[in-house]
C-alpha cells in the first residue's frame, strides 16, 4: 500500500477514557500554577502580604507602618483589597538600612581607640 492508498480514520475507541482525560488535564493545571509560582517566587515584581513580611523579616505591623510611611511602594490587587509591594521597592529600603563591612570596621575601630584613650587618662 502507497501512501496515497492509505486512508487516515480517527479511531472509534478513546485510547484514554474520559476520567483519566480529566485527571490528566487536572495534573498539567495544577503543574502550570506550581510553575506560575515559582517564577514569581525567583523573579518577582509584586509581592503579596506575606511574601513581603518574608522577605524584610518584618512583622505585619512594621510592614503597614512602611506602606502608611510610603517607604516602600505598594499597589492593590484587583480586588481592591489585597496590597501588593514593589520588590524593587522592598530591595532599595532594604540597602538604605544596611550598613556596609567597612563602616562597621571604621566604627569599631573608633569605638576602640576611643576605649584605649580612656584607658590611658586613668
Amino acid at each position: 500500500m502507497n501512501y496515497k492508498e492509505e486512508s487516515y480514520q480517527v479511531p472509534l475507541t478513546p485510547i484514554v477514557s474520559y476520567e483519566a482525560f480529566v485527571d490528566l488535564y487536572n495534573q498539567v493545571q495544577e503543574l502550570k500554577q506550581r510553575v506560575e509560582a515559582l517564577k514569581a517566587l525567583t523573579n518577582p515584581e509584586w509581592l503579596n502580604r506575606e511574601q513581603a513580611m518574608a522577605y524584610l523579616k518584618c512583622s505585619s505591623t512594621k510592614l503597614w507602618a512602611l506602606q502608611r510611611d510610603n517607604l516602600i511602594e505598594f499597589a492593590y490587587h484587583d480586588n481592591g483589597y489585597s496590597p501588593l509591594y514593589s520588590y524593587k521597592s522592598c530591595q532599595e529600603y532594604l540597602d538604605k538600612r544596611s550598613i556596609s563591612k567597612e563602616k562597621v570596621e571604621q566604627r569599631l575601630k573608633e569605638l576602640l581607640e576611643a576605649k584605649q584613650a580612656k584607658r590611658l587618662l586613668y
